[in-house]
């Protein structure tokens, strides 16, 4: 279940709890837990970090192990002839 913040417009106190995505709003419709006013709104949350990798250079496939090159060989295999992408392949995982 999703973590939800809320807080109170009277009073500023802030809490956490968990609700379905349906029931997110049932708080707004209560009092609030520490003044009994009926002020209380979903705060903003903070957002999930990600990271990406951009300075890996994915073209350098030459140091990657054996299986997976074996792998995407059989891959390449398995492609069209005509539009060079076998080829490219082959050539890219030696």
């Amino acid at each position: 279940m999703p973590n939800y913040t809320y807080r109170c417009d009277a009073c500023d106190h802030a809490w956490e709890a968990f609700y379905s995505m349906a029931e997110y709003k049932k708080p707004c419709t209560e009092p609030c837990p520490e003044c009994e006013e009926m002020k209380v709104q979903k705060a903003v949350d903070g957002f999930a970090r990600v990271q990406l990798d951009t300075n890996h250079d994915w073209t350098k496939t030459k140091n990657l192990p054996g299986p997976f090159r074996e792998r995407m060989n059989k891959i390449a295999d398995g492609l069209s002839k005509t539009d060079g992408a076998k080829s490219r392949m082959h050539d890219q995982y030696k």
